[in-house]
């Protein structure tokens, strides 16, 4: 079993819904250049029982170098990062459209 990593948690209090509790947390499961991203969902409504989600999903772990490689690979050219205080990285190119393929 590979090793799951704790994503961190959100708690989330409203009062729209008479005081109900939202608390939401992520696991990531790794397996080489995937992983598994689980979602939980905790809803408390202050009763003794509180109901639990859970959300999941697979991703494509890869690094920034091997995306551009992919992109260059299916045609895009003038492949870049760009430089930004985005929290993820921005990856830009072109590529012709069905109508410029004449």
């Amino acid at each position: 079993m590979s090793p799951i990593h704790f994503a961190g948690c959100r708690i989330k209090i409203t009062d729209l819904w008479m005081g109900t509790k939202y608390i939401f947390f992520q696991t990531w499961e790794f397996k080489g250049d995937l992983y598994d991203l689980s979602m939980y969902m905790i809803i408390d409504d202050g009763t003794s029982k509180a109901t639990t989600k859970v959300f999941r999903s697979t991703y494509y772990a890869i690094s920034v170098d091997r995306l551009i490689e992919l992109l260059s690979s299916a045609g895009f050219s003038n492949v870049k990062r760009v430089e930004s205080d985005h929290y993820q990285p921005i990856i830009i190119g072109t590529k012709k459209g069905y109508r410029d393929r004449e």
